[in-house]
């Protein structure tokens, strides 16, 4: 059994099922060892090797920058909470940007996630929607040097994620959340967005219901990797707060960390957030 703020390789066994649903499993990729883990689970992964050093290389120059956190870990740990506190930190980490630049940009989790798999994507269409739901995303790319893409990479980075038009319902049920989930089906099919399969590694899209422009936005992105005790979510947690990594059981597991942290609400006649694994709903 796993103690408090034990230090766990990613290759032991993981805590029961019992013991997962009130803890978390860690890994803020801070040290050499636990970046090759990860880099050589991708490689086995099928991803491309270029897309893997990429993430490593902006791993390394965001831990460069911050420096290390009290959340940090050296290896995998596990933590009394179905979540890692970074609200305590967020000030301090806005410092340590500012020290490195007056005007400081970093790559999110949409970002981070498509780097990872965008060679796991067809995109063949174009999107008629407004971009500016992407306007940090693509200050990124324009700003940040290990954000570049080729122009195809990039329209297909746009075809992706730009806002899907939602309809809003007057009642809240389950079925909202499978009907948006069509919605956002019939939508990629409209742009001729397909996923290459990969049994190893699959992409998660967490869309958020927004009532007030009547529309569908992917609010958090990562990659589920299969591991040889379950399953591994590799994420940017947030713009300026750390990559993450977290072990899981299942993905019904998966799902329940996700819903934890983005079920927050946003008004009236909106759906729960809808968590796709690829193009299905999870």
């Amino acid at each position: 059994m796993a103690k408090k703020g034990q230090v766990i390789p990613l290759s032991k066994e993981q805590l029961s099922k019992k013991e997962l649903s009130n803890k978390l499993v860690y890994s803020s990729l801070s040290d050499n060892c636990t970046q090759n883990e990860i880099a050589k689970l991708l490689k086995d992964s099928k991803i491309k090797s270029d897309n893997i050093d990429r993430f490593i290389n902006t791993v390394k120059r965001y831990n460069s920058i911050v420096g290390p956190l009290k959340t940090s870990t050296n290896g995998f740990k596990t933590i009394n909470s179905k979540s890692v506190n970074y609200e305590d930190i967020e000030e301090y980490i806005t410092n340590q940007w500012y020290k490195s630049s007056n005007d400081p940009v970093d790559i999110n989790c949409r970002l981070t996630a498509f780097s990872l798999f965008k060679d796991n994507i067809i995109s063949k269409g174009k999107s008629e929607d407004e971009e500016k739901c992407l306007i940090f995303d693509l200050d990124a790319i324009n700003r940040n040097p290990l954000c570049k893409f080729k122009n195809e990479e990039f329209q297909k980075f746009v075809n992706f994620y730009v806002c899907i038009p939602a309809e809003i319902s007057e009642s809240i049920s389950i079925e909202d959340v499978k009907k948006n989930a069509g919605t956002i089906k019939k939508e990629w099919k409209r742009r001729k967005i397909k996923f290459i399969n990969n049994s190893k590694a699959s992409m998660i899209n967490c869309f958020l219901h927004d009532k007030y422009t009547k529309t569908l936005f992917c609010g958090h992105s990562g990659l589920l990797v299969k591991s040889d005790n379950g399953f591994v979510f590799i994420e940017k947690y947030s713009f300026l707060t750390p990559y993450q990594v977290t072990k899981f059981n299942t993905k019904e597991e998966v799902k329940k960390y996700l819903l934890n942290r983005l079920d927050v609400g946003y008004g009236e006649n909106v759906s729960k957030p809808i968590i796709m694994e690829n193009d299905e709903l999870m």
